[in-house]
């Protein structure tokens, strides 16, 4: 999302948790098997907030009849599942103030300590950033007190970070999609052993 977000554009956002969006989904989708359905904007939990958000994840899942997750819902989900109770979210350069606010806002309403860095040193174009650059980035930029970095945003290239972050802070780090992917795998019932991709997903077994 680009700085300087504007009223419409959180509408935007609002909108494609409604109905009508859903129902366009459905269509797509329409004579598919599906195993679940997720819902992939970060930008979109922080605008609706955490019960909006839980009341989406309850609609996608009626709408499609299979179970649902949602970008914030899977990484406050991970977190508890980690025992975690600090989180530094970690927000590329295109997030405006009013989303690190409603970041923070959204984490605190789930019982976190959470703090917000704007990665201000990356690219502000979400094709240009480097997983190199991110992994030298947050290394330099950690809070001493986090216990998990998140890096935060559905298009924000970092999944590729994950693993050396991990290795060079020690703390757990989270990335959007890396943990969409968790709930995805837990909410089937799924076992899994993925490596590379940090601790979240070297569990063997689902959490469900």
């Amino acid at each position: 999302m680009p700085t300087g977000t504007t009223p419409a554009a959180h509408a935007q956002l609002r909108a494609s948790t409604e109905s009508a969006a859903l129902d366009r989904a459905a269509t797509a989708f329409s004579g598919r098997r599906l195993a679940a359905v997720a819902h992939a904007s970060t930008t979109s939990g922080y605008v609706i907030g955490h019960r909006e958000e839980v009341h989406l994840i309850e609609r996608l899942s009626q709408r499609f009849g299979v179970p649902a997750v949602a970008s914030c819902a899977a990484v406050a989900a991970a977190l508890r599942t980690h025992g975690v109770e600090h989180v530094q979210l970690v927000h590329p350069p295109w997030f405006d103030e009013e989303f690190d606010e409603l970041g923070a806002a959204y984490f605190r309403r789930h019982g976190f300590e959470a703090v917000v860095t704007k990665a201000l040193g990356l690219p502000d174009d979400p094709a240009r950033v480097a997983p190199q650059d991110v992994i030298n980035w947050v290394e330099h930029h950690a809070e001493y007190r986090a216990e998990a970095l998140l890096l935060a945003g559905n298009g924000f290239r970092a999944a590729d970070a994950i693993e050396e972050l991990e290795l060079r802070t020690g703390r757990l780090v989270l990335e959007a999609n890396q943990a969409l992917l968790w709930a995805i795998l837990a909410v089937t019932g799924m076992g899994w052993d993925i490596t590379g991709y940090g601790r979240l997903l070297r569990a063997s077994t689902s959490t469900t």
